[in-house]
């Protein structure tokens, strides 16, 4: 609660930031226009010492606004990465059964990138084109006060137009993320496959199926480049509407009004149709990419994961090694059948076991089981695990998870190597070799 309160008191402050650059921005320029309209009336010196103390003023609120912007976001991002990291770490096997390899692949490097990168680009691009525009509204309502009328049903009207353009965009971007990951998931599989797809003289399939995959993904883009172009020509046309309508007022009521006042209003109005524009532009980025963030949320907190608790072993165990499976039954998930049923061997310590059997009878089933890679199902009348599994005596089903895999040691089919020593392959966590 603290941290979340401490983010919101700093996040306020680097708004208000925004909006006093904003303002100071508009003040520097007023006073070049009344320095040009009262020019010898002081010295030089005098104009020229507050235009450079105004100046330096704004550059040193914008770089400390930007500065604690983007250490927020930094600090924002970074947590974000490891949960999600630490949340997929704990997913159990059946999470990685069923989804595919290059859907996780783009949660870590697509939405990650746009979640570090774009996602805080176009945030502080919104911020900086809303406090521009709100500046540039009140200096021009100030001068001309009956702009109002004409400035609110427009900006109205703007808005309505990012309303209408924005959930047919965020559709296209999902779709365009959602079709990335075959293309991913395609591409690792054929790298993998290689050899056989050359044996079996499938190149030509694989690259037909390919680009059938990026046509998909082009359907989606090319539509949302469509959208851009529509809502493009619409802004610039309530653009050059707000333009006409204050020189429209700068010309009648130029009696009244200083020259380089008005000209200072209608360069504000310029100013103000494109930050309008990059305003609509930039919300609409912010919603598209803070789907990345929905995605992430989705994976941080939503998917199963691995029971991490449990008892503690002695620090010696396991001093033998005896292997027991009492009555051991095992499922993938529990919509499937059981692929093994009610195993029962025992090995003792120092014994060297090899498991024959054909594809499916469950070699790889029993390495699962003893790692915990999958747990034993529960019976359906008595709620207990299907059988247990007994190392030196004590059931691995009631340890810690952790505490389980780092006293065990495998070398898979396919083995990893990582740089170290030969003890460090065979055993990651190093208290465990003295």
């Amino acid at each position: 609660m603290r941290n979340a309160v401490g983010i919101r008191s700093s996040f306020s402050r680097i708004l208000s930031l925004f909006f006093v650059s904003a303002g100071e921005a508009v003040v520097n320029n007023w006073w070049l226009s009344y320095w040009s309209e009262h020019e010898g009336s002081r010295s030089l010196g005098f104009f020229l010492g507050i235009y450079f103390a105004l100046a330096g003023a704004h550059a040193i609120i914008s770089f400390f606004r930007t500065y604690w912007f983007l250490l927020l976001t930094l600090v924002a991002a970074r947590y974000l990465h490891e949960e999600l990291l630490h949340s997929v770490l704990r997913a159990p096997m059946a999470f990685y059964d069923v989804t595919p390899v290059g859907r996780i692949l783009v949660r870590f490097s697509r939405d990650i990138m746009q979640i570090d990168f774009q996602l805080p680009q176009q945030y502080i691009s919104f911020l900086q084109q809303i406090a521009s525009i709100i500046a540039a509204y009140v200096f021009i309502a100030v001068i001309f006060p009956i702009f109002v009328a004409a400035m609110v049903p427009i900006t109205v009207l703007y808005f309505v137009l990012q309303q209408i353009y924005n959930p047919a965009n965020i559709q296209f971007r999902r779709l365009d993320s959602i079709s990335k990951g075959p293309i991913y998931s395609h591409f690792s599989e054929t790298l993998n496959g290689l050899t056989t797809i050359r044996a079996y003289r499938r190149e030509a399939y694989m690259r037909a199926v390919n680009r059938f995959r990026i046509d998909i993904n082009q359907r989606a883009y090319y539509h949302q480049v469509t959208g851009n172009r529509w809502l493009a020509l619409r802004l610039e046309i309530l653009g050059s509407i707000l333009v006409f309508v204050t020189a429209i007022f700068g010309v009648t009521s130029k009696s009244s009004t200083y020259a380089g006042l008005t000209g200072l209003a209608l360069t504000y109005a310029l100013q103000v149709t494109s930050a309008l524009s990059l305003a609509v532009r930039s919300v609409t980025e912010v919603e598209q990419l803070m789907n990345s963030v929905e995605r992430n949320f989705y994976y941080t907190y939503s998917i199963p994961h691995e029971e991490l608790g449990g008892e503690e072993p002695p620090p010696d165990w396991p001093q033998n090694g005896t292997i027991s499976f009492e009555n051991v039954s095992l499922r993938y998930r529990p919509q499937l059948p059981l692929v093994l049923h009610g195993v029962t061997f025992s090995v003792q310590g120092g014994e060297r076991v090899g498991i024959l059997g054909r594809t499916g009878s469950g070699k790889s089933s029993i390495i699962a089981a003893l790692f915990r890679l999958v747990e034993l199902p529960l019976d359906e009348t008595t709620q207990q695990p299907m059988g247990r599994i007994l190392i030196d005596g004590i059931d691995i089903g009631k340890l810690k998870l952790r505490v389980l895999r780092s006293r065990l040691t495998i070398i898979p089919q396919d083995p990893v190597l990582f740089s170290g020593t030969l003890a460090d392959q065979l055993g990651p966590v190093r208290s465990l070799f003295g």
